[in-house]
């Protein structure tokens, strides 16, 4: 019986002997993960534009961050689309997924390999808690300088 128990303790999974899975590998990022980014940074310029646009210059201000933010978009994407015109042609392997073969495909990254979902989380995390973050924090600043006001 005691042998059973040690057998057991030191058998491995098929994750810890990296035994091959059946799974896709992709190392590139649906277009849905971009879409949610650009959604994001969408959130994010419209929440500064309607919380913190209270001075004269702040407009000015404003509109130099959201040029920084459109040029951070913008060399990105039409990088992607002159490589996308110009690069390789796609073969059967590197044809564009749906989201849901993808999201149950691996991820392929420089140090690593994991599920394309949690790639996705952990790419998408970071931004939307700061568009979430600056939403919640010029929501209660409105609602504290209404109440400052009214009194």
């Amino acid at each position: 019986m005691p042998e059973n128990i040690a057998e057991n303790a030191t058998r491995k999974t098929p994750e810890e002997t990296n035994a091959p899975t059946d799974r896709r590998v992709s190392q590139h990022l649906h277009s849905a993960v971009y879409a949610t980014v650009v959604g994001l940074m969408f959130l994010y310029i419209a929440s500064m534009w309607m919380f913190f646009d209270i001075d004269a210059y702040m407009g000015l201000i404003l509109a130099v961050v959201i040029g920084l933010f459109v040029a951070a978009f913008a060399i990105p994407y039409l990088i992607w689309r002159t490589r996308r015109k110009h690069g390789e042609a796609d073969d059967e392997q590197n044809a564009p997924a749906s989201l849901r073969d993808w999201a149950a495909s691996e991820f392929q990254t420089w140090q690593d390999q994991r599920k394309a979902t949690s790639a996705a989380f952990e790419i998408t995390l970071p931004i939307a808690a700061v568009a979430f973050g600056l939403l919640l924090i010029g929501l209660i600043f409105h609602m504290v300088g209404t109440n400052v006001t009214a009194m």
